[in-house]
């Protein structure tokens, strides 16, 4: 779980490492990135009491990072650490700051907007001081829709500005 696969194995068909490309490192099946590095995917539902926030009392966010330590020689980084990120006191009813590593130290903000009346969707907001693998995960409790959104180690994080996150007005 620590370790990075760094070949063929049997029955394997595809490795990507998610941190500085799209490619498979042992099948040839290469991807692309679709808005930089910013990704979402549909995603089973959480709900807010496994939460690290909770929006609009429907909206779970949670927010998962891993740190990596220096680049091998042969450009190979082992997991040095992961965690949760924790939400700083205070956070208003469709926003919060997060830390990963240290409570000063906020990483990434993160906030869902309702705007129903303008395009019949919820939206996520997210903009983030980091270039550490984090994802971030909003679910929508009342219809199970989960995005999530992932910034890869090293690259600075992009902010995220989804205006069709959630068809799922009432």
């Amino acid at each position: 779980m620590t370790r990075e696969i760094a070949g063929p194995m049997p029955g394997l068909v595809a490795v990507w490492h998610l941190r500085d490309d799209s490619n498979d490192a042992v099948g040839g099946h290469h991807g692309s990135w679709a808005i930089g590095t910013a990704q979402w995917v549909e995603q089973p539902a959480a709900f807010c009491y496994f939460a690290d926030a909770c929006f609009l009392g429907r909206f779970a966010v949670l927010v998962s990072w891993h740190k990596y330590g220096d680049p091998a020689a042969d450009g190979h980084r082992e997991l040095a650490g992961s965690g949760r990120g924790t939400a700083v006191a205070g956070a208003s009813e469709n926003s919060a700051l997060f830390w990963f590593f240290d409570p000063p130290n906020w990483e990434l903000l993160a906030k869902v907007l309702p705007a129903c009346g303008l395009n019949g969707r919820y939206w996520v907001y997210s903009a983030a001081t980091t270039d550490q693998h984090y994802a971030l995960w909003v679910t929508d409790t009342f219809t199970n829709t989960t995005r999530v959104y992932v910034n890869f180690v090293g690259a600075p994080a992009p902010a995220i500005t989804d205006s069709s996150a959630f068809a799922t007005c009432p």
